[in-house]
């Protein structure tokens, strides 16, 4: 019996190394996902700020050409 103790302890003492294992990566995996996330909505805002630029330039080009032909058609 004393033998299985100290097997069981060691057995313990590998699962709790592997689990403290994946509880870092884990960890690890969040922060990457959490960068990504933030990255993503970057993105995003710089995409809707493009697309502001892009109308205001189009606007812009389209008020210049209808001034420089006079408001003629």
């Amino acid at each position: 019996m004393g033998a299985s103790i100290v097997t069981d302890a060691s057995d313990i003492a590998v699962l709790k190394a592997r689990m403290d294992a994946v509880d870092g990566r884990f960890d690890r995996l969040e922060e990457t996902l959490s960068k990504i996330l933030e990255r993503v909505t970057l993105a995003r805002g710089g995409l809707a700020m493009l697309i502001a630029i892009g109308s205001m330039c189009a606007t812009l080009a389209g008020a210049v050409v209808l001034w420089l032909h006079g408001g003629k058609s």
